[in-house]
């Protein structure tokens, strides 16, 4: 009998202050975010460069600053009439988009530097692995205040896979959760990318999600 054919439908993203999970990982970020801009504070840093693997929250903590701010996501470093829009912005992935548009970049953070703005810019890498070849905007970029987001540990990547499986309305036991964590890469992106593996096949072929099934997706299907 042929598999039963699904469209997958991706869960909402809830990009609220409460929705976040909070661990040692990544609570220098969130106190950081949290209470700045101070604008009572004449000395303070108008911009940040938050880094850490992928999937490890960075779009999720812009999202909230975004909400707290109402800063701007700037998505085109060649249409910047966004730049007079707000007073806070927030640039994603800038490891990806430095190399590529380099003098580009520089205009924007000349902009907002010039304009006394506040910002945010999100990478996967450190300032100083950041490939850049323009020694002005590689003096700038790594001068910048930066925070990493930390690998994960074990809480919160327990708590990341309960509440991805939330999400997909998939209910599980603990014990099916314990047994997928010791078995998997330990980062976020893995958390996420299990979760959605089993989603998927779960639905497709009409099974409950067991131990014995996380076995079978992890050594058939990855």
């Amino acid at each position: 009998m042929n598999k039963q054919i699904y469209f997958e439908l991706k869960p909402n993203q809830e990009y609220t202050d409460t929705d976040f999970i909070i661990s040692s990982a990544n609570e220098e970020a969130v106190n950081k975010l949290t209470s700045w801009p101070n604008k009572t504070d004449i000395n303070q840093i108008h911009g940040i460069i938050l880094y850490g693997p992928e999937h490890s929250g960075k779009t999720h903590l812009c999202h909230i600053w975004q909400n707290k701010t109402r800063a701007i996501f700037i998505n085109s470093l060649y249409n910047l009439h966004q730049i007079i829009q707000s007073n806070c912005y927030i640039v994603e992935d800038i490891d990806e988009l430095i190399p590529q548009h380099e003098e580009n970049f520089l205009h924007l953070l000349n902009t907002l530097i010039e304009h006394k703005y506040y910002f945010i810019f999100t990478s996967k890498f450190p300032p100083s692995s950041i490939m850049i070849n323009l020694p002005d905007l590689a003096s700038r970029i790594r001068a910048m205040h930066n925070i990493e987001i930390k690998h994960p540990d074990e809480p919160l990547l327990k708590a990341l896979m309960i509440k991805y499986f939330s999400e997909r309305q998939l209910k599980i036991d603990l014990n099916v959760i314990d047994y997928l964590l010791v078995r998997i890469e330990r980062s976020c992106g893995a958390v996420r990318n299990i979760v959605e593996l089993i989603d998927k096949h779960s639905l497709a072929e009409k099974r409950n999600v067991t131990i014995k099934f996380a076995h079978y997706i992890l050594n058939n299907m990855i």
